[in-house]
């Protein structure tokens, strides 16, 4: 049996009562609808703010503890990126990650643990790509 692909096609999307025929157009309304979608679901959460120490009686700074990181711990996990995927904000392709990870591992551990024993993550490896993805319908 042969699998034919469909291919969807979007003519036009109404945003905020304006008409969007343009493809690049439509493209930028999805794209910021993704985007924004966290944001906007939480804003609509009516909630009153609550005090958390109210909840937390005695703080155990020790509750939690990752051993620190080993270089052949992040080589193996680099080596199993696949070659075909996207690059990050950093636009460095899995590929290339690969070829250059010796030498860049000693940095790479420094960071990772770093955030391990501060407890702290960098904010540029808080930020994340949203790329909608279609599904075939079943």
């Amino acid at each position: 049996m042969s699998e034919h692909k469909v291919r969807t096609s979007i003519s036009k999307i109404t945003v905020n009562n304006s008409t969007y025929t343009d493809e690049k157009d439509i493209c930028n309304c999805l794209n910021d609808y993704f985007c924004d979608i966290g944001k906007n679901l939480a804003s609509s959460i009516n909630c009153q703010p609550h005090d958390f120490t109210k909840y937390c009686h005695m703080p155990n700074n020790n509750s939690m503890f990752c051993p620190p990181a080993t270089g052949a711990e992040i080589l193996k996990i680099i080596l199993s990126f696949r070659n075909n995927k996207s690059p990050g904000l950093d636009n460095i392709a899995p590929k290339l990650l690969k070829l250059i990870s010796a030498d860049i591992i000693e940095q790479l551990l420094y960071i990772f643990n770093l955030s391990f024993s501060s407890g702290q993550v960098p904010q540029s490896l808080k930020i994340a790509k949203v790329i909608p993805l279609y599904k075939k319908r079943r």
